[in-house]
């Protein structure tokens, strides 16, 4: 049950983005005991705040997709020829947010 749990972990971590280096070293730290707490707290804290902006990326993302989709099924139902500009606007501009 250890190995299976061990195993899962790693390719979670794996899948967020974390290196096979940074895992070997979660493994390491967590093998050396409750000395290195604080060590693998960092370590998780800082994975996790990029896994939050990869998910606020994603769901721009999909708010683009979802908004390209009404698009095109209105234009396909015989809607009108539009296209919101601002819309996008204020994607490109809360991408640029995260950036900086």
């Amino acid at each position: 049950d250890s190995s299976l749990e061990w195993l899962f972990i790693c390719v979670t971590l794996r899948s967020t983005g974390l290196s096979v280096k940074e895992i070997k070293r979660y493994v390491d730290l967590y093998q050396q005991g409750d000395l290195t707490l604080k060590e693998r707290y960092d370590l998780m804290r800082a994975q996790r705040d990029r896994v939050l902006l990869e998910l606020e990326d994603l769901k721009r993302r999909l708010k683009l997709l979802d908004r390209k989709v009404e698009y095109y099924g209105g234009r396909l139902a015989g809607g009108e020829d539009f296209w919101d500009h601002d819309f996008i606007q204020d994607l490109i501009w809360r991408r640029s947010q995260n950036d900086s």
